[in-house]
């Protein structure tokens, strides 16, 4: 039986034309995102990036109570959400509804919140730090958006120079809760870096992340688990002739991609529960997370194997094309790529 009705994939839907609409509220128009400085033991990073469907935001919730349940305290545990719009409000409102009490204690989901309280982090030396990301995602975003793979189309399409084709053109995951560009404006990216905005602040990106998480010690065991269409893209083309993405050379680093570089994942439609990914991870979790487990101590290898099975069972029964999680880990110096 699927997971949910609608079977849509996670990556944003093209914006609409430009009407002006009616100002609508929702149930979290009056009710602020936490704000101040993250603790600096926090250690676990929650992010539910997409702001238009109740999945996200679920499985952080699923997730923070996993953790908490598990022994991690609840000053050690971060969230970040991105608010619905009315229409998403009225789509998902059961679900939404339901969460409200949950998330009041969680920030913005922004890339500028998200990167500085990693940084902020970073400066106590922590032996471990553990980031899981929900939300939409997208293939290298100048190629997507200009519908093209060649390099000197996408330089004159943007009127961009190598060295910015390099670093915007990245596979990105859309943290949307903020006042910044959205995954839909590449040109206002690119005009607001030119400004001097730092990228990190504006996009999510292997390169942005991996800059962020350059931060921490080599010593530090970094966990990252990102659940979004082409989400490999953070891994990387792990092909035979393929190239590994900057996150890659993050020292002692675990990454968990709910898909392959150019593969979407399933599950982002109002009216489910969960994506397809999200949910089974949690299930994994859930069965494997006893007193005292903190992500350090967690075979990670294993719930990639779990999660994996039970998500390609759900898109064979319902007709989808396989989204291939994918994983990937350099800890003791020796990579493995699965």
């Amino acid at each position: 039986m699927a997971l949910c009705l609608p079977m849509l994939a996670c990556r944003p839907a093209a914006p609409s034309a430009s009407v002006q609409q009616p100002q609508r509220t929702t149930a979290f128009d009056a009710k602020p995102y936490s704000e101040g400085r993250v603790p600096r033991d926090s250690n676990v990073f929650l992010v539910a990036g997409g702001d238009d469907i109740a999945n996200f935001a679920q499985e952080i919730v699923t997730q923070r109570q996993l953790w908490a349940a598990a022994g991690v305290k609840n000053e050690a545990i971060a969230c970040y959400w991105a608010k619905p719009d009315a229409d998403a409000w009225r789509a998902d409102r059961e679900q939404y509804d339901a969460l409200q009490h949950h998330l009041t204690h969680c920030r913005r989901a922004e890339p500028a919140t998200v990167r500085a309280d990693l940084l902020r982090v970073a400066r106590t030396n922590p032996p471990w730090v553990y980031l899981f990301v929900t939300s939409h995602g997208l293939p290298p975003l100048l190629a997507w958006h200009g519908h093209t793979k060649d390099q000197d189309e996408i330089v004159a399409e943007f009127e961009v120079s190598t060295a910015e084709l390099d670093a915007i053109n990245q596979p990105v995951i859309a943290l949307q809760a903020g006042p910044g560009p959205r995954l839909s404006q590449p040109r206002r990216i690119i005009t607001e870096h030119r400004a001097g905005a730092e990228l990190g602040d504006l996009m999510l990106s292997p390169k942005t992340l991996a800059e962020t998480l350059h931060a921490f010690p080599d010593e530090t065991l970094k966990i990252v688990v990102l659940q979004a269409c082409f989400s490999g893209g953070f891994i990387g083309d792990t092909g035979e002739h393929g190239t590994l993405s900057p996150l890659t050379a993050v020292p002692n680093i675990v990454i968990l991609t709910a898909t392959a570089h150019d593969r979407p994942s399933f599950g982002c439609g109002a009216g489910s529960l969960s994506t397809y990914y999200g949910g089974a991870l949690n299930k994994s979790l859930a069965r494997r997370l006893v007193q005292d487990t903190t992500p350090d101590t967690v075979a990670w290898e294993t719930i990639w194997e779990d999660t994996a099975f039970v998500v390609d069972a759900m898109e064979s029964i319902d007709g989808e094309s396989p989204s291939m999680p994918t994983f990937f880990s350099n800890v003791g110096g020796t990579q493995v790529i699965r």
